[in-house]
């Protein structure tokens, strides 16, 4: 009963998952087409079968099927494994291992009924991942001259929540030097407020814990808000900016590293150039803006001033004009 080219042709993802995880579908099935249905998409049929297997035993508790359910997440890891050797070496190659260890054999292990696979649910979860990620690696970057914990001990080591209780402590009792304490000590590991709002209290949110830094004092956060505005705590490493961070608008804040000299400098400078027209929208508006204000002048010059080549006797008569319309009156 092996399965034409057509017809595997005309499978999808979750038809070919259910063919795998369904006993009744799947008893007469052979070896090369339990794998034929993996390379159906094997970017998502594996997926599928990883996130439906244990919804196929799902009325069963006894020790065999268990035991069952636990060889199966085993193989799971070794094909996770092995699909991370063909991202980072490009051994595709393994290819077919991986369809049989991650797909083909935890579906023959586990099997039961499922009406309808599932959508991953990991796809759903990769986004919030990898924004967790990208975070905890800014925040070692910054740590890192400070700190000897890494990005992926960053968080199972317990030291951000460390850091985190330590900023937030002075804030929640509210004393008088709350700002000075927290300021300080985010300045020693070269850290700025958004540090503390967005890195450190969203990695902590990510693996269930709580927001602590909502329940402080909307007064406290505006005046830690301004004391970072001041311009006297600056950054110790800069970090290059993103394509999506170069299409932002420009932040309202004084930049790190600024004093107030050179901050009165720029702004003497931004509004000398904002007299002229066009002067917010970019270099290319500014490139037209003083197009237009050249064509405005020349257009004002020609008309005030005659032209080369007018005739002292046409010069006469405009004077003549000139001088009869008092006459007139």
């Amino acid at each position: 009963n092996e399965l034409s080219k057509d017809q595997a042709s005309m499978l999808g993802p979750f038809d070919a998952a259910k063919k795998l995880l369904n006993s009744s579908e799947a008893k007469n099935l052979s070896l090369r087409d339990r794998l034929d249905m993996f390379f159906v998409d094997f970017g998502l049929v594996g997926m599928l079968v990883q996130e439906n297997y244990l919804k196929t035993v799902g009325g069963r508790n006894d020790a065999e099927v268990l035991n069952r359910c636990a060889y199966s997440a085993d193989l799971f890891t070794v094909g996770d494994i092995m699909n991370a050797r063909i991202t980072t070496d490009q051994d595709w190659s393994l290819l077919p291992d991986v369809g049989l260890t991650s797909c083909v054999y935890p579906a023959f292990v586990t099997n039961g009924f499922v009406a309808f696979p599932s959508f991953p649910s990991f796809l759903g979860k990769y986004s919030t991942m990898s924004r967790a990620r990208r975070l905890a690696t800014e925040l070692q970057t910054h740590l890192r001259l400070t700190a000897t914990v890494d990005r992926r001990n960053l968080l199972t080591s317990g030291y951000a929540d460390l850091l985190y209780k330590r900023l937030l402590k002075p804030l929640r009792s509210g004393s008088s030097d709350a700002i000075t304490e927290t300021v300080g000590l985010l300045d020693a590991y070269g850290l700025r407020k958004e540090h503390l709002v967005e890195h450190l209290t969203e990695l902590r949110v990510h693996l269930g814990q709580e927001d602590l830094f909502k329940v402080v004092d909307p007064k406290v956060k505006a005046a830690m808000t301004r004391e970072f505005n001041s311009g006297g705590h600056a950054m110790r490493v800069v970090l290059p900016p993103s394509k999506k961070r170069k299409t932002d608008a420009p932040a309202a804040e004084n930049p790190d590293g600024m004093d107030d000299d050179d901050l009165a400098a720029a702004e003497e400078e931004g509004a000398g150039e904002a007299e002229s027209d066009d002067d917010v929208g970019g270099a290319m508006i500014k490139i037209k803006g003083k197009a237009k204000g050249k064509a405005k002048a020349k257009g004002r010059a020609g008309a005030a001033s005659p032209g080369p080549a007018a005739s002292p006797a046409s010069a006469g008569k405009a004077r003549g004009r000139g001088k009869a319309k008092p006459k007139a009156k």
